[in-house]
Parts: structure tokens; C-alpha cells; sequence
């Protein structure tokens, strides 16, 4: 870090922003084949059969590679979002109990307090849920993980 620094301190103002521009270049051309090495690692017929529920629920399942030395974890990101004129309307109207409630004041989901609901008083939550819309990441995302420990 240090080397890197001692390099680009005296450096010319024009050069800096150049290798900065090429630095962000490459940062973009990695994102991007990250991006297609995720979708074609989750597509494998090794991986496709154990996460294909995925791109339709969202979630994320942990899948073994007895032959790597890491596993995987692939991921379908869900986006919540909450329409927030019904859902002050529920809470105007006192549909779901004070305590029971799993927004903030500007209605920012508290997600374990969501679970617990959704858990523990269902037709509360049912009826919340009216307001919610929710948004499936379109691709996967794979990352790794260390093996588990086996006893």
C-alpha cells in the first residue's frame, strides 16, 4: 500500500486522472464478467439442479463441491417494497396492533420484526402484505464459502 502511495504522490494531476479513468474502466469490465461468470456458474448442471427454485422465489442455497476446495453459495436477492400510502392506511386504522407493528415511523421495514409477524400472526401480516411488492434480482450471485466442519 505504502509502494503504491510513494508512486502516485508527486504524480502529474492529468496522470493520476487517467490511470483513475482506466482503474474504473477495468472495474466496470470485471463487474460485468463477474456478472456473466455468476449466471453461467448457477446455469452448471452441477449447480442448475439445486438452485433452480431460486429464480423464482429469491433466497439462497449453499451447494457442496466435495471435489473443490471451497463450496458455493448462490443468491437470488429480493427487493422489498412496501407501498407506503396503504401501509399508512393499515397503521391509521389501527389493522395491525401497536406493538405487533414492524415498520419505522417512515415505514422502513424491520425485517425480524416482519418474520415474527408473518410467523406469529399471519392474517396481520397477510393483511400488511397487500401494500408489498416484491422484486427478484434477475441474476444469480455466487460466492464462496469454507467447507463445513464434519465431526
Amino acid at each position: 500500500m505504502n509502494d503504491i502511495k510513494e508512486k502516485t504522490e508527486f504524480d502529474e494531476l492529468q496522470e493520476l486522472i487517467e490511470r483513475k479513468k482506466k482503474n474504473l474502466l477495468w472495474q466496470k469490465k470485471l463487474r460485468e464478467e463477474s456478472k456473466e461468470l455468476d449466471i453461467a456458474i448457477a446455469r452448471h448442471p452441477r449447480v442448475n439442479e439445486q438452485v433452480i427454485q431460486l429464480s423464482n422465489t429469491g433466497g439462497s442455497h449453499r451447494v457442496t463441491l466435495d471435489d473443490f476446495d471451497s463450496d458455493i453459495k448462490v443468491e437470488y436477492r429480493l427487493k422489498k417494497s412496501w407501498d407506503q400510502d396503504y401501509v399508512a392506511k393499515i397503521h391509521a386504522e389501527g389493522k395491525v396492533p401497536a406493538n405487533l407493528w414492524p415498520f419505522q415511523i417512515e415505514y422502513k421495514e424491520d425485517k425480524r420484526k416482519t418474520s415474527t409477524l408473518a410467523e406469529q400472526h399471519p392474517s396481520h401480516y397477510y393483511k400488511l402484505a397487500e401494500g408489498l411488492t416484491t422484486e427478484i434480482s434477475d441474476r444469480p450471485y455466487v460466492s464462496f464459502v469454507e467447507k463445513r466442519k464434519t465431526k
